[in-house]
Parts: C-alpha cells; sequence; structure tokens
C-alpha cells in the first residue's frame, strides 16, 4: 500500500477512537441499560476495521523487508 493512502488510513483511525472516547465518557452519566447507542457501535466497528487495515498493512510491509 501507498504512504499516503496509510497516513489517511491512520488520520482517519486516530479521529473515529477520538470520537468513540467522547460519546462514551458523555454517555457515561446516563442510564447504563439504555447501552451506548448506534452511533457508539458503528464508531467502533469502523475504528475496528481501520485498526485491522493498518495491522496487515504493517506485518505485509514486515514480512517485505525481511
Amino acid at each position: 500500500m501507498s504512504a499516503s493512502f496509510i497516513v489517511i488510513v491512520v488520520l482517519a483511525s486516530a479521529l473515529i477512537w477520538n470520537e468513540v472516547s467522547r460519546e462514551v465518557i458523555k454517555d457515561k452519566g446516563h442510564n447504563e441499560k439504555e447501552g451506548l447507542g448506534v452511533k457508539v457501535l458503528t464508531l467502533i466497528c469502523a475504528g475496528t476495521l481501520l485498526t485491522l487495515i493498518l495491522t496487515i498493512s504493517l506485518l505485509q510491509d514486515l514480512l517485505n523487508n525481511t
């Protein structure tokens, strides 16, 4: 993968995980029975997907350079 693509994925991932932490902190004062909400679950899924892409890219880069 190109370096610019990786930089974009890193920035997007950081922004998503930052938003997840804000939403969780904001929802902490609410009743726990309500759950985290659809927005937080969507952000967590997107953040996990981007983190998986970064991990695979890193492992491929490490294996190709050995």
